[in-house]
């Protein structure tokens, strides 16, 4: 049996968009609740997003599988001996034309299980995925966005 990792999506992302008004606010998230949400390929259901930009829903790359479980985007075959180019999550976030993010910060919470992956990394395009954007964890975190990279975001991240 392959290894075993969920992902409970919260993403709060805050941001600044610029314009005539500037204010903080989160801009995408999705709690991913019902009867296994691993079932779709990007999950979309129940995600909220701000009027300003545009959100792909969770996706999983082709090296996992979608595992059952409620509540949770779930996925089994993680490589447990090396780094897989093919074994992750994504989704994309974009400001619609004439925004611009300033993000502020990242939070997710996850769960790994007995079997699961414990070592992993949350990278970007902006940098074209060189380097991590702060110390992810098994359990989620809240990681600090506010580095220039992360500022004046017009285009798809």
């Amino acid at each position: 049996m392959g290894r075993k990792f969920t992902l409970q999506f919260i993403l709060l992302v805050w941001a600044y968009f610029m314009g005539a008004n500037v204010y903080a606010q989160s801009i995408f998230s999705n709690p991913i609740t019902g009867t296994n949400p691993n079932l779709s390929n990007p999950y979309t259901t129940g995600q909220t997003v701000n009027s300003f930009i545009t959100a792909s829903g969770i996706g999983r790359g082709t090296g996992i599988t979608g595992d059952n479980a409620n509540d949770r985007y779930s996925a089994t075959r993680w490589n447990s001996s090396s780094l897989d180019a093919n074994d992750y999550y994504e989704f994309t976030i974009a400001a619609n034309s004439g925004y611009k993010i300033d993000f502020t910060n990242f939070t997710y919470n996850s769960q790994a299980s007995g079997t699961g992956p414990t070592n992993f990394s949350l990278k970007t395009s902006l940098d074209g995925y060189s380097a991590a954007i702060g110390t992810a964890t098994a359990t989620g975190t809240t990681i600090d966005l506010s580095g220039a990279i992360y500022q004046g975001v017009n285009s798809s991240i």
